[in-house]
């Protein structure tokens, strides 16, 4: 029953990207875009910013590998997004205005929201930590590009970090 709510939860998220960004070619996300699947993405408040993590070339989470950036979520066009959105410290609400989604980050819980879009595109985010100021940081852009540009970015990024690893 959890799943099914869960599902139809998503799914009507994914139908309000479709309603308000039809133009665009967005749509509900689709089972097997790719071979790969679904990306996943992390999204996490915390210190008054979003913090982006991607699974490194392992695939899972939490290991040496991952990639963290700051702000804005890049994504490849043509496949399903997972956005896990969570947060470290305090309350904190992302809304994507172009997409009617509007959730909170909350400590402990993780909330998804699938996307998929056919083409590259930017869709600008907002974010704030419920105190009454604006934070620079928790303003962004879904950053969606054709999947080579993406795996470009994803590779540019896993050598990046791994040279400040190194510098650890």
């Amino acid at each position: 029953m959890a799943n099914t709510a869960h599902r139809q939860w998503v799914v009507t998220i994914a139908v309000m990207l479709a309603t308000h960004l039809g133009c665009n070619d967005v749509s509900a996300p689709r089972e097997s875009m790719t071979e790969s699947g679904p990306l996943t993405v992390r999204l996490t408040g915390g210190d008054l910013a979003w913090h982006v993590q991607y699974t490194g070339p392992d695939g899972e989470f939490e290991t040496a590998d991952d990639v963290h950036v700051q702000r804005d979520i890049y994504c490849p066009a043509g496949r399903s997004v997972r956005i896990e959105l969570t947060s470290d410290d305090l309350l904190y609400t992302f809304a994507v205005e172009e997409c009617g989604i509007n959730e909170l980050a909350v400590p402990g819980q993780v909330f998804v929201v699938e996307v998929y879009a056919n083409q590259p595109q930017r869709i600008s985010f907002a974010g704030d930590q419920l105190c009454g100021f604006a934070h620079e940081e928790l303003f962004g852009q879904i950053v969606i590009q054709s999947e080579s540009e993406f795996q470009d970015w994803l590779r540019r990024h896993v050598v990046e970090n791994n040279r400040t690893s190194l510098r650890l």
